[in-house]
């Protein structure tokens, strides 16, 4: 994600429907991969939009390994650690709600 993006706002709005729905079964962590944005304007970001989940800075990482190219996107790793699945664009909590069942 980034701050900037009118898409992941919208993103977020379906998150919260997951992160709502499935609390206790999911772990929503948001991630800027502008590196322009620092920790603070996460911070920002996720108190004026009153989000309740984790946000920070990829600091490249996830960008890389995943080589993003466009936002949102979104990456599914189970309790163990092990990468799930890997979505980019607009995705919907119905649609993530399904995929998290299929990976339980």
């Amino acid at each position: 994600m980034t701050t900037w993006c009118s898409t992941c706002t919208t993103q977020n709005g379906y998150l919260e429907t997951v992160h709502n729905s499935l609390a206790g079964t999911v772990v929503i962590i948001s991630l800027t991969v502008d590196s322009s944005e620092t920790t603070s304007m996460m911070a920002d970001y996720k108190s004026s939009r009153d989000l309740p989940w984790a946000h920070g800075v990829d600091n490249r990482q996830f960008l890389n390994y995943f080589s993003i190219s466009s936002v949102p996107s979104m990456v599914l790793i189970d309790s163990d650690g092990f990468f799930r699945y890997f979505h980019v664009g607009l995705w919907s909590a119905v649609s993530i709600s399904d995929t998290v069942g299929l990976i339980l």
